[in-house]
């Protein structure tokens, strides 16, 4: 029996797609849960594979970070006022307010104060953050509510990335699709 190449290219493209969603679901799951495994840290000095930074002794830091991605969470008591992700996106294309500007955080390009959080009036309130450049198609952002700017200063004022190379399974699906179907 003779299979067409239009239908190895279906069958391609299906099994593409199975591993397309397996891995969105695993990305999301993993930034999305606040697993209780999540490695906390106290006193004021943070490091994991990533990053490490002061920050004031009274916070608590809660990573979990894997080895493909960055998520650390910061916390006063138990209120999150908070943390350090990963996002897979160019940083030219984050769109910038008009409080926003360009400085550079750890030797590395930085969009400054380009997130805000919406108050119960409505109003639009800057809160401090930081897009900093790790690859090409990735930052690493720091966010944290507004009333948290000094904490936000000292995290970012001691940040030393460690390590880059975040991955995104959702680009490696498209290069494998570029090839087929190019």
């Amino acid at each position: 029996m003779k299979v067409s190449k239009k239908y190895i290219g279906i069958i391609l493209c299906l099994l593409i797609l199975v591993i397309l969603t397996s891995g969105c679901l695993t990305y999301s799951s993993s930034l999305n849960s606040d697993d209780p495994a999540g490695v906390n840290s106290t006193g004021g000095s943070f490091e994991n594979q990533w990053v490490k930074f002061n920050y004031p002794s009274n916070l608590t830091i809660t990573d979990y970070s894997t080895d493909k991605h960055i998520k650390i969470n910061v916390y006063n008591g138990s209120e999150y006022i908070g943390g350090l992700y990963n996002e897979i996106v160019k940083i030219d294309n984050i769109v910038p307010l008009s409080e926003s500007y360009n400085s550079t955080i750890a030797g590395r390009k930085t969009l400054r104060d380009y997130d805000f959080k919406t108050l119960p009036s409505g109003e639009n309130q800057v809160r401090p953050s930081a897009a900093i450049y790790l690859t090409e198609n990735a930052t690493l952002n720091v966010i944290f509510d507004p009333s948290s700017k000094t904490s936000f200063n000292q995290v970012s004022e001691t940040l030393v990335i460690k390590k880059d190379n975040v991955t995104d399974d959702n680009m490696l699906i498209q290069k494998i699709i570029g090839i087929f179907f190019s």
